[in-house]
């Protein structure tokens, strides 16, 4: 059974996260205001993005994982996969249409838009615990934490620097203390170092002060580092 770090788990808290902001956001937003629509735009492309990153690195670390071990449970899991990306898709579409409509429509797209946006968040919330139950379960009982530990380097690797960003503006918060010294630990030992500093100072803006202490105590025990670039970001 691997030990490896539960990326997908983690991810999936930073997912619910940014959903419940983007359903938020969404709720206050008066269609007949041109800011409101823009400031909208703004957060659901993004929070669209994550999840296309998300769905692809699932695709291409994740699921092959699983491809030789379980194939009835990973077809199930990739059909799954497939009517979500659909799901997505016409979400993105009906809110192409409420911003390309004129502002005397805007009102009631918006108010059908809210409505579509949190089924879709209902749908993707019991896929997340889903996958949770079946596919993360799977991962911990037939992988070793090497392969678990290579499948986060490929996607810290294959990830460009701005989307991994965005995702970690979202994961970082939405974790316990303790889960937040597992993520950035294995980070500290699988990727670049170009990349663990980025989310060190990602962490340093967004934790609190006795957070990000503990995250820089926790790593020192773990790593038996004390690299300059805690100093430079606490």
């Amino acid at each position: 059974m691997g030990t490896g770090s539960d990326l997908n788990t983690k991810i999936h808290k930073g997912l619910r996260k940014a959903l419940f902001e983007l359903s938020c956001c969404a709720g206050k937003t008066d269609g007949l205001s041109d800011e409101d629509i823009i400031s909208l735009a703004k957060l659901f492309n993004e929070v669209m993005r994550y999840l296309e990153v998300h769905n692809r690195n699932e695709e291409l670390y994740i699921l092959p994982l699983l491809e030789k071990k379980i194939t009835t449970s990973l077809k199930i899991a990739e059909k799954q996969h497939h009517l979500m990306d659909k799901q997505i898709e016409f979400l993105k579409r009906n809110f192409n249409n409420l911003v390309s409509s004129s502002v005397k429509e805007r009102k009631l797209k918006a108010e059908v838009f809210y409505h579509l946006l949190n089924d879709f968040i209902s749908a993707h919330l019991q896929y997340l615990l889903n996958r949770e139950l079946d596919t993360v379960k799977m991962l911990r009982e037939n992988c070793s934490t090497e392969e678990l530990n290579s499948a986060l380097n490929n996607f810290i690797r294959n990830t460009s620097p701005q989307d991994l960003m965005m995702m970690f503006r979202y994961i970082l918060p939405a974790l316990n203390r303790t889960e937040v010294v597992e993520l950035i630990t294995s980070i500290k030992q699988t990727a670049h170092q170009q990349a663990f500093n980025a989310v060190m100072v990602l962490a340093g803006s967004i934790l609190s002060a006795n957070e990000y202490n503990y995250l820089i105590e926790n790593l020192i025990t773990k790593t038996g580092s004390t690299d300059k670039v805690w100093e430079a970001v606490a």
